[in-house]
């Protein structure tokens, strides 16, 4: 009787299914596979998969215990190139598919819609473009569909609904657009819920979570959202992360997020949302980020977020927030980042500040009104490695304690008041300590050097900074030498700021040991004497400002055979005799301001730099015609050769010259043979 029961059942359509396919079926799939791999790096399908091994021996192929059949297929990170083959769809035991950072491209077959049983579709990190396929509802079975960083476009198929035990949706970083299909948000076995990175805009329904008892993230980041971020999330009572950043929302953070208490992230960032800051967030006792940073929040930051005793990154940065810090927010003994730059904080920071923050790491408060010493307690602070206290109103010195914090590698007090210390001068000697240091910015204060020790000995002491990239202690009232061992500074130097600093007497010759240069603005001081030949060792310089002092014996022939220099600025200065011929070969250069020396002598090469933007010869001692070989300047927007002694015509070919916005010949004996707004005479 069985035996009849089975040849019955084998004239079925379900029976002739399961006879139809076999391993060999899955050796074909796979075969079909390996033969659209276009690029194979380390030959692994190429060798491995042979038809004179087991299908179930192949690297990447799981078969099941019992049917022999193929299950799972994990071919990720192998570096592979090609497209995906409709055979595909014939793995029809395939639970798993695992195919992701590989560089696969094309469009998805709609054969692998016949893979029925499959739980996992990995294709993240490829190339795959075309629309997400609406026959992505027959996966009903699916539970983790990551398609992250492919060329995915258009609309998310409302389909994706009917996969009722999806868990994870991962659709970052790809070209959808359009709003998200209402139907996602009934999905109630959804855990994760990652659609940044894209074009999806419109407004969040109000009742988003009323169905996702399971979400624990949900990611909406670098997308266009707008509308207001909806107070029903305080209904995903799992919720772990919520990442909102860069889109367009409105309206007040939804106090109600305060009932999430297993809640760790907020990322809210760049988009334009008001009002306070909700007191409710203290109860958040999970929370490790807090980021609202970017918005138009008001009011002064609630005290109560002193309670988040778990928080290690809080950023309020740019917003228009008032008032003092809190002093107990500086007992949040696990925060490592703290930013609150950019609003309009305003009071002084108490001395016992940093004790507090052990584990601090960076600090933002740069941009807002806060009065009073920096205080030496930052010290304590010894895991800093940024300190960004720009444009406040510091007063007093720079903390000698400061020379303590043995990781920093940024420091930028730029646009204070801060001061000199009567003991130790402009800056302490001890940030040499700080041996890890990049940036050094001190632009914009009172820092006064000692008349009795002319040299800035702090530069000595900066030799220790073996990583230091950027100096900058300009507009200070400085007045001193820049000593010879400005040489010691480190080799990795590329950006030297010190204009608008009284500094005197001259340039040291070892300024030429900074090889890796690339800017050296010395401009608007009392500098004097000559340029030393050493700057030729200056390959990398794209800038040298020196415009603005009293330097009398510069030679423009060291400047000759750089070739990256794009700015020479030395007008305002004393120096006398000719623009050699060889700057001609400088044809990196975009600016060249030579203005009020006493240059007698242009050469006819000048004309041969093509992409020279702006030249200023003005108020030097030029005579003879002007040649016509200015014409060939032909992308320069500004020319300057007003008070000299040219002679004869302007060349009409200057007319011809499109980008050509100003041309100065005022106080020259030149005669203009045509009309021309441009044309100054």
């Amino acid at each position: 009787m069985g035996t009849i029961l089975l040849l019955f059942l084998c004239f079925l359509p379900g029976c002739l299914a399961l006879t139809s396919t076999n391993i060999d079926t899955d050796q074909s799939s796979l075969l079909a596979l390996r033969a659209q791999i276009s690029f194979d790096p380390q030959e692994i399908l190429a060798k491995n998969w042979s038809v004179a091994s087991p299908v179930c021996d192949w690297i990447g192929v799981t078969c099941s215990s019992g049917h022999r059949r193929v299950i799972a297929l994990n071919i990720s990170n192998m570096g592979l190139s090609g497209t995906l083959p409709p055979q595909l769809g014939n793995l029809s035991f395939l639970v798993s598919l695992d195919m992701r950072r590989n560089n696969f491209h094309g469009e998805l077959p709609p054969e692998l819609a016949q893979l029925n049983r499959l739980k996992v579709l990995n294709l993240g990190v490829n190339n795959l473009n075309g629309l997400l396929p609406n026959w992505f509802g027959s996966f009903q079975g699916l539970e983790f569909l990551p398609l992250r960083n492919n060329s995915f476009t258009g609309l998310m198929p409302p389909s994706i609904s009917n996969m009722s035990r999806l868990a994870i949706l991962i659709l970052v970083n790809n070209s959808l657009e359009g709003k998200i299909p209402e139907e996602i948000f009934n999905i109630s076995s959804l855990e994760m819920i990652s659609l940044g990175v894209n074009s999806l805009s419109g407004s969040l329904p109000d009742y988003m979570c009323f169905h996702l008892p399971r979400l624990r993230f949900i990611g909406l980041s670098m997308n266009k959202f707008s509308g207001q971020i909806p107070s029903s999330l305080a209904q995903c009572s799992e919720l772990q992360a919520l990442s909102f950043s860069f889109n367009k929302f409105t309206g007040n953070t939804p106090k109600e997020i305060g009932n999430l208490k297993k809640l760790e992230v907020i990322y809210f960032a760049m988009n334009s949302l008001t009002g306070e800051i909700p007191k409710e967030l203290a109860n958040l006792t999970m929370l490790k980020f807090l980021d609202l940073s970017d918005n138009n929040i008001t009011g002064e930051i609630p005290r109560e977020i002193s309670n988040l005793h778990n928080l290690e990154k809080l950023n309020l940065g740019w917003n228009t927030m008032s008032g003092s810090i809190p002093v107990e927010i500086f007992n949040l003994s696990r925060l490592k980042l703290m930013s609150l730059a950019g609003n309009k904080l305003s009071g002084i920071l108490p001395s016992t500040v940093f004790y507090g923050l052990p584990n601090l790491e960076e600090l933002y408060l740069n941009d807002n009104n806060f009065v009073g010493d920096i205080p030496e307690s930052i010290s304590n602070s010894s895991r800093l490695y940024f300190i960004i206290l720009s444009d406040n109103k510091f007063t007093g010195p720079i903390p000698i304690s400061i020379g303590n914090l043995r990781l920093l590698q940024v420091l930028d007090l730029t646009s204070n008041n801060l001061v000199c210390d009567s003991s130790y001068g402009p800056i302490p000697i001890s940030i040499g300590n700080l041996r890890l240091l990049q940036v050094l910015d001190l632009t914009s204060n009172n820092l006064v050097c000692d008349s009795s020790y002319p040299e800035l000995s702090f530069i000595s002491s900066l030799a220790n900074s073996k990583n230091l990239r950027k100096l900058s202690v300009s507009n200070n009232p400085l007045n001193g030498i820049l000593p010879d061992s400005v040489g010691n500074l480190s080799t990795s130097l590329q950006t030297m700021y010190a204009y608008g600093c009284g500094l005197r007497d001259c340039i040291p010759d070892r300024i030429g040991n900074l090889s890796n240069l690339i800017i050296l603005s010395l401009y608007n001081n009392q500098l004097t004497g000559s340029l030393p030949i050493t700057v030729t060792g200056l390959l990398k310089l794209q800038a040298i400002m020196l415009h603005i002092n009293k330097l009398s014996q510069v030679s423009l022939e060291y400047f000759c055979y750089f070739n990256n220099l794009g700015v020479i600025s030395l007008s305002f200065n004393q120096i006398v005799g000719s623009i050699p011929e060889c700057i001609g070969n400088v044809t990196s250069l975009r600016y060249l301001y030579l203005a009020s020396n006493k240059f007698n002598f242009a050469p006819k090469t000048l004309w041969n730099l093509k992409d020279l933007l702006v030249l200023d010869l003005s108020s030097d001692s030029l005579t003879g015609p002007l040649p016509l070989d200015v014409a060939n300047l032909k992308i320069a927007t500004a020319i300057d050769m007003s008070i000299n002694h040219f002679s004869g015509g302007i060349p009409t070919t200057i007319g011809d010259m499109q980008n050509l916005h100003q041309l100065s010949l005022a106080h020259t004996n030149c005669k203009v043979p045509f009309q021309s707004q441009l044309v100054v005479c």
